[in-house]
């Protein structure tokens, strides 16, 4: 054992992480790191559900929030100018690797008039893999984060999964994700969302995109949630700088 996994075996799993991204020699290794990292982020995002922005930022309302909690756990993540502005760049501290994720929203977020279907989803696909994604090494894994405001968010990933395959087989589309197909990343062992693999256009290299829910559907039924939604319906609650409504 080397002095350094000597020394990260004793720190908490989070500082383990930190380490990992920021001293990994190969892709494979920071990318392991990463995507706990964004489970963890996604699962504190998650617990502030009840939470509501500004009808015109919801999407980048979650997103910074989704990126404050990776920051917190010591990684480096932004919004960046990547032949377009990408939703997040994480990226290695002083080192060549990075991951690329876009947020799109499905459903409808609260005060709302707008309902996002996959359609969404897919643009979001589009902007990762023909925009955004250069497939050079150390960069073909990218991540679509779908915010998810129906309920049964699995049922909902389950139906955004069959409709991409299936776009992705139209005539106009073919020819961006040839061979694609689902893809198992070794390096990854936790439950949330899903891989999958196709030929990027550009490169001719494989490109590998992550689809990860995050639950936010908020609907409680208890007497004082019930309350607390009418309010949020009815705009009565105020307001703060960061256009995050107060509950």
């Amino acid at each position: 054992m080397t002095d350094l996994s000597a020394f990260k075996a004793g720190l908490p799993r989070h500082a383990q992480l930190m380490i990992q991204c920021s001293h990994a020699e190969s892709y494979e290794e920071f990318v392991s790191a990463v995507h706990e990292v964004v489970d963890n982020a996604v699962q504190r995002v998650e617990q502030q559900s009840h939470l509501v922005f500004d009808t015109s930022n919801a999407e980048d309302g979650w997103t910074s929030k989704i990126i404050d909690n990776i920051c917190s756990s010591g990684l480096y993540a932004r919004p960046a100018m990547m032949s377009g502005n990408t939703d997040i760049a994480i990226e290695q501290i002083g080192g060549p690797f990075s991951i690329i994720c876009e947020s799109k929203i499905i459903g409808s977020a609260p005060g709302s008039t707008a309902n996002y279907d996959n359609g969404h989803l897919f643009e979001g696909v589009l902007q990762l893999v023909t925009r955004y994604a250069t497939c050079s090494p150390g960069n073909d894994h990218c991540i679509l984060i779908v915010l998810c405001f129906k309920p049964m968010a699995r049922a909902v990933l389950d139906k955004w999964r069959e409709f991409f395959f299936k776009k992705s087989r139209e005539d106009r589309f073919s020819s961006r994700f040839s061979g694609l197909d689902d893809y198992e990343c070794g390096v990854y062992s936790g439950m949330r969302g899903f891989f999958t693999r196709h030929v990027h256009y550009t490169s001719g290299e494989p490109v590998k995109i992550r689809h990860v829910p995050v639950n936010l559907f908020f609907e409680p039924q208890d007497k004082s949630g019930r309350n607390e939604s009418q309010d949020k319906s009815g705009g009565k609650e105020s307001q703060d700088e960061s256009g995050v409504k107060a509950s």
